[in-house]
């Protein structure tokens, strides 16, 4: 049987009854601090049950990666309407499960204002004048015109072929349903009695009768989908080669801030493409390293199937060798060579001073990385969703590879959705009852008043010592931080020249961008995907990546390994100091353990530490996530403040048109981007520093809680030990309340194991 959120929520309230019924009134003081704990915990636990944010998996790949087909498969339903969609036609689409039998649909449109600047650009487009031009040049005009042609027919009901290069889009009255997305205040909720009449309608948002598929933003579906663990959001983000700006931003916002990322490659197209060109030229791995995200990262490849059986000897196989042995090897190949490149990549960020050890770790890390080569196409017809009468030559649904991402699916669900939280929520149930039983097993009674004396005088003073030595401990851990955080800042200092000499080689190639494209990147705030090369034109990239490129391992090293060393020194003096108090709290027991108290003060000891282990390893869990938001809003920081230094160069030449109006943009832009980048790299170096700060904030505050806790819990087994309740008139209802703590722990809640 699965276990629910139900079931610890009915054990809660059953512990939430002891506490009222017998806790309560034997204690008397409402402001006991063993009441305020027990209060505590129960409140975590309820905030545990009540949490339902969802664990986001995204999928970034280039158009035609296969993506859409992928995602059909892995979720048993054919939700995406494949080989429609151009790339200035996708749009954010993200998928969860819920248990009620409707479907509903969520779509979010761009801003009136997103779309008058998009406006601006289409309108730029086709002003264009492409006689003059020859070669790629011309070409690259003539495919900005079809782009922008394409998006306004769309979006006033016309054939590309009624808009002429003159067309001005803002003279002309926008069709009633565009009007309508625009003024919209709220994204448009829709629902569904079945899921035949969602898939309907999702390929009625993207097929060319549509008159508002250049405003969509983001499509949220959700409904009974079984193959989804529940808590997981899967998100087909668009293609990297999307042109549309609001979607290339949507896109690197999940990129910063999901937790999983599936690098989606077409097999067909060779590794070193579309790994090589995602991975590296578009900066993804290191910004999952800087962001310390890049253990979350997954390689899943498509086509499987498209191999030649005259490949056999090509992979190693004898020529003679069946369609289901290529396959296979090719499937086993492909693993290796992924691992392999994406190691090769690590290893290219390597800089002089980089710590080696830190490097090696890193490339460990890519030996476990996830390859996953599928064939969702030959899974689809296997399983009847789709009625393609193809035969991929695969007969089992385990050859295609889409079970194995199904499984990896679920293994993400159990080690950070909703079962994570379940498990904390009964890990933390548990504790509680048994520091309730031990309260009321309180040996107290036995000892005699002088004795009860003696033993608060030994825990006032075994609680001093713990305090003086949490006091040491902390300072040894902010001296070690400190040390840390300024041979970092040093090693910065030193990047900065050659970071600074790197912004003019990486500016070089502006001189290369057709005048439309570079025009239409000013206006875009320097980030613009060009529809006729797909290439990711990224002005504000191009003056921080100088300085990013340099700092990967120095920043992995520092982030990773060194925080994790002053919380692993923290921790283990921590220990150290827990077994002392451990000791002392033994001492105390001693003085009221009766004939028949049996075991009590051992378990007291046992729960001790193994409390402790728990809240040594949440602390860690918790600084873990908070360091890694932490990295990656310093990563973005970097980027944003390139960003905001090179506005008044945007500014200056958005409207810029006419004969040279390509030099006066390129002189303009170029120039203030070496001007800046002494201020640049000081505004960087300045926010790295009081980023830094804060880091240590966190880290002084987890500290702080874990201390205080150990302190309180200690204190708890103490005066559990020091006051005499069993004599008072309220210990005669204590064996029914260990009755009841019994039974919670052998309910269902306890009992049934965590499973998706």
């Amino acid at each position: 049987m699965q276990l629910t959120a139900n079931d610890i929520a009915a054990a809660a309230d059953k512990v939430e009854f002891v506490v009222k019924s017998f806790a309560t009134p034997a204690i008397k003081d409402p402001r006991d601090r063993r009441l305020e704990s027990w209060r505590s915990s129960l409140t975590q636990v309820r905030s545990l049950l009540a949490d339902t944010a969802r664990v986001q998996i995204a999928m970034v790949g280039t158009t035609g990666a296969g993506k859409s087909t992928l995602l059909n498969a892995v979720l048993e339903h054919e939700l995406l309407p494949t080989g429609v969609m151009e790339p200035c036609t996708a749009f954010v689409t993200t998928v969860t499960s819920h248990p009620q039998k409707v479907w509903k649909l969520e779509v979010s449109y761009l801003t009136r204002k997103d779309w008058e600047s998009e406006l601006e650009i289409l309108a730029d487009a086709l002003r264009s004048e492409t006689q003059e031009e020859t070669g790629d040049d011309r070409g690259d005009a003539n495919k900005l015109k079809r782009m922008a042609k394409a998006k306004l027919a769309a979006v006033f009901g016309l054939k590309k072929d009624e808009i002429p290069d003159g067309f001005d889009p803002r003279d002309r009255a926008l069709p009633f349903p565009v009007e309508r997305v625009l003024s919209r205040a709220e994204p448009e909720q829709l629902s569904f009695a079945t899921f035949a009449e969602l898939h309907t309608h999702i390929k009625s948002l993207v097929r060319g009768e549509s008159l508002v598929w250049p405003l969509i933003e983001q499509v949220r579906a959700t409904g009974p989908i079984p193959n989804l663990p529940a808590g997981l959001e899967l998100v087909d983000l668009p293609g990297l080669n999307d042109p549309n700006r609001i979607r290339v931003e949507t896109t690197r916002r999940f990129l910063s801030s999901a937790p999983h990322i599936w690098v989606v490659f077409n097999m067909k197209r060779g590794l070193t493409d579309d790994i090589h060109g995602i991975l590296r030229e578009r900066g993804l791995l290191r910004r999952l390293i800087l962001s310390g995200n890049y253990s979350a990262l997954a390689l899943v490849g498509t086509h499987a199937d498209d191999v030649d059986a005259d490949n056999a000897e090509s992979l190693g196989l004898s020529p003679e060798a069946g369609f289901s042995e290529i396959y296979s090897e090719y499937r086993r190949q492909v693993r290796t060579k992924a691992r392999e490149q994406v190691s090769d990549l690590v290893s290219d960020m390597r800089q002089p001073g980089d710590n080696e050890t830190t490097l090696h770790r890193l490339l460990e890390v890519t030996k476990g990385i996830p390859v996953i080569p599928t064939s969702a196409r030959a899974f689809l017809r296997i399983k009847g969703v789709t009625k393609a009468k193809k035969d991929y030559g695969i007969s089992e649904p385990s050859e295609s590879g889409i079970p194995e991402v199904q499984q990896h699916l679920a293994r993400v669900a159990s080690e950070g959705g909703p079962t994570a939280r379940l498990r904390e929520a009964r890990d933390r149930l548990g504790f509680l009852c048994d520091e309730l039983e031990f309260f009321f097993r309180s040996p107290g009674s036995s000892a005699s008043t002088a004795q009860r004396q003696q033993a608060r005088a030994e825990l006032d003073r075994a609680l001093e010592a713990f305090a003086a030595a949490v006091k040491t401990v902390h300072a040894h851990a902010q001296s070690q931080y400190s040390g840390y955080r300024e041979a970092f800042l040093q090693s910065l200092k030193t990047l900065v020249p050659e970071a600074k000499k790197g912004v003019s080689r990486s500016t070089d190639h502006w001189g290369g961008i057709h005048h439309m494209t570079l025009k239409a990147i000013v206006k875009r705030n320097g980030c613009f995907v060009s529809p006729s090369t797909g290439r990711d034109h990224d002005f504000n990239d191009d003056i921080s990546s100088p300085l990013l490129n340099l700092l990967p391992v120095k920043w992995e090293h520092f982030f990773n390994d060194q925080i994790d060393r002053v919380v692993g020194d923290a921790s283990t003096k921590l220990e150290a100091q827990s077994q002392a108090l451990a000791d002392q709290i033994a001492m105390i027991l001693r003085f009221g353990k009766g004939a028949d108290d049996g075991d009590t003060g051992a378990e007291h000891l046992k729960w001790f530490h193994s409390k402790m282990d728990f809240l040594r390893d949440k602390c860690r869990e918790v600084l873990a996530k908070q360091i890694r938001e932490r990295r990656g809003k310093l990563t973005g920081d970097v980027y944003n403040t390139a960003q905001g230094q090179m506005q008044p160069a945007y500014r200056d030449t958005k409207d810029e048109s006419g004969t040279g109006m390509k030099a006066r943009i390129l002189s303009r832009v170029q120039s203030h981007a070496v001007h800046i980048s002494s201020p640049l790299h000081e505004s960087i170096e300045s926010d790295l520093t009081k980023g830094l700060g804060e880091v240590w904030l966190q880290l002084e505050i987890n500290l702080q809680r874990l201390f205080e806790e150990v302190r309180d819990k200690a204190q708890q087994i103490g005066a559990n030990a020091t006051t005499d309740l069993q004599s008072s008139p309220s210990a005669i209802a204590f064996p029914d309340a260990i009755r009841q703590l019994e039974e919670i722990k052998e309910s269902s809640a306890f009992a049934t194991n965590l499973t998706n």
